[in-house]
Parts: structure tokens; sequence; C-alpha cells
């Protein structure tokens, strides 16, 4: 009688996206610097930056929390954006203006602040 494993946990990786193999090169230590300063930069570790680097030649930074947080505020105000768009068009309720001008000020605000984060 032979005995099996319950399944369970995390699915095995496919043979195409598993990384069995090891590439190693030595740089000094100014250049192990730069490059450590350049991943953190780039939210992404040191293995996964020089990854990108080697096989794309492009380094796609990993988007932050504070970046994530910014977009969330944006996605809420384009929804309030909307709504007063919905009453003018649907009522003719042009009373909205303070309204609208607030929101065009976060906007403002907020793409500001999410270019000196990028």
């Amino acid at each position: 009688m032979e005995v099996t494993k319950p399944k369970g946990g995390r699915p095995r990786k496919s043979a195409a996206t598993l990384r069995s193999r090891t590439v190693r090169f030595r740089v000094s230590e100014e250049e192990y610097l730069r490059v450590q300063r350049k991943a953190k930069a780039c939210n992404l570790t040191l293995s996964e930056y020089a990854r990108q680097a080697v096989v794309s030649g492009r380094i796609m930074r990993r988007i932050g929390t504070e970046e994530l947080r910014l977009v969330s505020e944006l996605t809420r105000e384009r929804n309030n954006l909307n709504q007063l768009a919905y009453l003018q068009h649907a009522f003719g309720v042009a009373s909205h203006e303070e309204e609208l001008q607030r929101i065009l000020r976060f906007y403002d605000e907020v793409i500001g602040r999410l270019k000196q984060k990028l």
C-alpha cells in the first residue's frame, strides 16, 4: 500500500519559469554600492534588479506603497467627478463649480506629488 502526501500549499512552478541556474560575476566595492543604491531606488532586490538589467536591458521600477495610495486617492476623486458630470448632464445642475474646482486642485496636487516620486 502506497501512502500519498496530501496536496496543498503553493503549486509547483513550471520548468519554463523555474530559476535553477546561477550567474555570478565580480564587481568593485564602488560598483556594488552603486548597483545596490539603484536597486533600492527602484524598490527591487539586488537579484531582481540585476536580472532585469541583464535579461531585458531595462529596469521596471516597482511601485511603492505611497504611489499606490496616491493612485487610490485619484480613483476616489475620479468617481466624485463622474457623479458631478452625471448630475450636470442628467439634471442640468450647474451649481457644483466649487466642488469641481476643489477636485481640480486635488488632481494638480496629487499629480505633482506623483511626479516628484517618479
